[in-house]
Protein backbone atom coordinates (compact mmCIF):
# COMPACT_ATOMS: atom_id res chain seq x y z
CA UNK A 1 0.00 0.00 0.00
CA UNK A 2 1.06 3.48 -0.35
CA UNK A 3 0.63 6.45 -2.42
CA UNK A 4 1.16 6.94 -6.00
CA UNK A 5 4.27 9.38 -6.75
CA UNK A 6 6.88 10.73 -9.25
CA UNK A 7 10.01 8.58 -9.67
CA UNK A 8 11.81 11.84 -9.05
CA UNK A 9 10.30 11.92 -5.53
CA UNK A 10 11.87 8.10 -5.27
CA UNK A 11 14.79 8.97 -5.95
CA UNK A 12 14.68 12.04 -3.48
CA UNK A 13 12.83 10.19 -0.61
CA UNK A 14 15.49 7.50 -0.41
CA UNK A 15 18.66 9.41 -1.19
CA UNK A 16 17.69 11.43 2.04
CA UNK A 17 16.58 8.30 4.32
CA UNK A 18 20.55 6.90 3.27
CA UNK A 19 22.02 10.00 4.10
CA UNK A 20 20.21 10.43 7.25
CA UNK A 21 20.89 6.83 8.56
CA UNK A 22 24.05 6.97 7.67
CA UNK A 23 25.08 10.27 9.25
CA UNK A 24 23.31 8.96 12.50
CA UNK A 25 25.22 5.45 12.21
CA UNK A 26 28.55 7.28 12.12
CA UNK A 27 27.63 9.78 14.83
CA UNK A 28 26.84 6.84 16.95
CA UNK A 29 30.39 5.64 16.35
CA UNK A 30 31.97 8.70 16.93
CA UNK A 31 30.38 10.66 19.41
CA UNK A 32 31.04 14.48 20.78
CA UNK A 33 32.06 17.72 18.91
CA UNK A 34 35.51 16.79 19.01
CA UNK A 35 34.37 14.55 16.82
CA UNK A 36 32.86 16.51 14.07
CA UNK A 37 35.29 16.47 11.46
CA UNK A 38 36.31 13.05 11.51
CA UNK A 39 32.73 12.33 11.05
CA UNK A 40 32.03 14.52 8.14
CA UNK A 41 35.06 13.17 6.80
CA UNK A 42 34.02 9.58 7.47
CA UNK A 43 30.55 10.56 6.05
CA UNK A 44 32.12 11.61 2.82
CA UNK A 45 33.89 8.50 2.45
CA UNK A 46 31.05 6.44 3.30
CA UNK A 47 28.97 8.30 1.09
CA UNK A 48 30.79 8.61 -2.28
CA UNK A 49 31.06 5.38 -4.22
CA UNK A 50 26.98 4.93 -2.80
CA UNK A 51 26.13 8.93 -4.07
CA UNK A 52 28.07 7.40 -7.34
CA UNK A 53 25.89 4.06 -7.42
CA UNK A 54 22.49 6.09 -6.82
CA UNK A 55 23.25 7.96 -9.70
CA UNK A 56 23.41 4.96 -11.98
CA UNK A 57 20.40 4.08 -10.97
CA UNK A 58 18.05 6.28 -12.95
CA UNK A 59 20.34 5.31 -16.11
CA UNK A 60 19.98 1.58 -15.55
CA UNK A 61 16.34 2.33 -14.58
CA UNK A 62 14.82 4.08 -18.29
CA UNK A 63 11.63 5.90 -18.66
CA UNK A 64 10.76 2.94 -21.12
CA UNK A 65 10.11 0.47 -18.22
CA UNK A 66 6.33 0.87 -16.83
CA UNK A 67 6.92 1.16 -12.87
CA UNK A 68 4.80 2.16 -9.99
CA UNK A 69 6.36 4.28 -7.58
CA UNK A 70 4.82 4.56 -4.23
CA UNK A 71 5.72 6.87 -1.11
CA UNK A 72 5.41 6.03 1.97
CA UNK A 73 4.80 2.54 1.27
CA UNK A 74 3.61 -0.82 3.75
CA UNK A 75 4.82 -4.21 2.43
CA UNK A 76 2.73 -6.86 3.49
CA UNK A 77 4.16 -10.75 4.07
CA UNK A 78 0.81 -12.84 4.26
CA UNK A 79 2.49 -14.24 7.65
CA UNK A 80 4.82 -12.20 10.22
CA UNK A 81 5.69 -8.69 10.34
CA UNK A 82 6.19 -6.36 7.13
CA UNK A 83 8.08 -3.23 6.26
CA UNK A 84 6.84 0.57 5.81
CA UNK A 85 9.39 2.39 3.73
CA UNK A 86 9.56 5.93 2.44
CA UNK A 87 9.32 5.21 -1.28
CA UNK A 88 9.56 1.91 -3.34
CA UNK A 89 9.12 0.93 -6.88
CA UNK A 90 7.60 -1.93 -8.69
CA UNK A 91 8.35 -2.97 -12.23
CA UNK A 92 4.29 -3.22 -13.81
CA UNK A 93 6.02 -6.77 -15.88
CA UNK A 94 6.75 -8.10 -11.91
CA UNK A 95 2.90 -7.77 -11.20
CA UNK A 96 1.32 -10.91 -11.82
CA UNK A 97 -2.03 -9.40 -11.03
CA UNK A 98 -4.72 -6.77 -9.81
CA UNK A 99 -8.02 -6.57 -8.35
CA UNK A 100 -9.94 -3.15 -7.46
CA UNK A 101 -11.93 -4.46 -4.65
CA UNK A 102 -13.59 -7.54 -3.48
CA UNK A 103 -10.70 -9.32 -2.10
CA UNK A 104 -10.75 -11.61 1.23
CA UNK A 105 -7.88 -12.67 2.99
CA UNK A 106 -6.88 -16.52 2.40
CA UNK A 107 -4.84 -18.81 4.55
CA UNK A 108 -1.98 -19.67 3.20
CA UNK A 109 -0.40 -23.81 4.05
CA UNK A 110 3.38 -23.91 4.40
CA UNK A 111 4.38 -21.35 1.89
CA UNK A 112 5.31 -17.48 2.21
CA UNK A 113 4.15 -14.64 -0.47
CA UNK A 114 4.16 -10.97 -0.44
CA UNK A 115 1.33 -8.61 -0.91
CA UNK A 116 2.30 -4.97 -2.58
CA UNK A 117 -0.68 -2.75 -3.42
CA UNK A 118 -1.48 1.04 -4.07
CA UNK A 119 -4.32 3.48 -4.69
CA UNK A 120 -4.87 5.02 -7.45
CA UNK A 121 -7.14 8.00 -9.01
CA UNK A 122 -9.46 6.43 -11.63
CA UNK A 123 -10.51 8.42 -14.39
CA UNK A 124 -13.73 7.92 -16.53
Amino acid sequence: MGQPVSRETFFETNVEALRQSQWIEIGNRMPGKKHQAKREESFKAVMHPIWETIQAIPTADPDSVQTLTLAEASVLPTQGDGLSVRSLRVSLSAVAGWWIDGAEKLTTRGSSSFFLGGFMTVEE
